[in-house]
């Protein structure tokens, strides 16, 4: 999955991406044109925007490698490297 931001960060208060991950919440803020990408399968939700407005694009895409665990540890290799 990934989220486009196309508002930038000081054009609203709050809203802020947050992805639960084992080592605890990590929150998501980006510049507009930045993009996140994570795992579809991961539990994450949008803080409340508390002024302004903001945009995104969200969307998903689909691997070429058809096993979860292996995505996942490509996944991890990736975010350590």
């Amino acid at each position: 999955a990934y989220t486009l931001f196309l508002s930038g960060p000081d054009e609203y208060t709050g809203g802020e991406l947050v992805l639960m991950e084992p080592a605890g919440d990590r929150e998501v803020r980006l510049g507009a044109g930045d993009a996140v990408v994570y795992p579809a399968t991961s539990l994450h939700r949008v803080a409340p925007v508390t002024a302004g407005r903001r945009l995104a694009a969200v969307g998903w895409v689909q691997s070429r490698v058809r096993d979860p665990s292996a995505r996942e540890l490509l996944f991890d290799l990736q975010r350590a490297r």
